[in-house]
C-alpha cells in the first residue's frame, strides 16, 4: 500500500471540491433551486468528489486499487468533514451516511482507476 498514492487521490479530490463547489456556487446563485433539490446536488457533488479521488488513487496504485481509492475517498470525506465542522458549515446529518457513501464512490473510483492502467 502507498501512502503517497493515496494523498495524490486527496489532493485530486480537494481539486475537484473546488471546481465542484464553484459549480454548485454559480447554479444557486444564478438560480432558485429548491432546499431538497440543492440537497441531491450536494450528495451528487460527494460521489462525484469522491469518485475522481479514489479513481486517481486506484490509477496509480500497483496492485489493490480499490483500497488505495477507498482509503482516499474517506480521508477526503473525513477532512472535508473536519474542516466543515469547525467553521459551521457542516450539513449536521448522520456521519455514518456520508462514510458508507464514500467509501462506495472511493472504491468504485479505485477499481475504475486501477482497470484502466493496462
Amino acid at each position: 500500500m502507498s501512502v503517497g498514492v493515496i494523498l495524490r487521490g486527496v489532493l485530486a479530490g480537494f481539486v475537484a471540491a473546488a471546481l465542484v463547489a464553484f459549480i454548485l456556487a454559480l447554479v444557486d446563485y444564478n438560480t432558485t433551486l429548491a432546499g431538497s433539490v440543492l440537497s441531491i446536488l450536494l450528495w451528487a457533488a460527494l460521489l462525484v468528489v469522491t469518485g475522481i479521488s479514489g479513481w486517481v488513487a486506484g490509477r496509480g496504485a500497483e496492485h489493490a486499487g480499490w483500497i488505495h481509492g477507498s482509503l482516499a475517498a474517506l480521508t477526503l470525506f473525513l477532512v472535508g468533514k473536519v474542516i466543515g465542522e469547525n467553521v459551521h458549515v457542516g450539513q449536521g446529518g448522520p456521519l455514518w451516511v456520508g462514510l458508507v457513501a464514500a467509501l462506495i464512490a472511493g472504491m468504485i473510483g479505485g477499481m475504475w482507476g486501477y482497470s484502466m492502467q493496462y
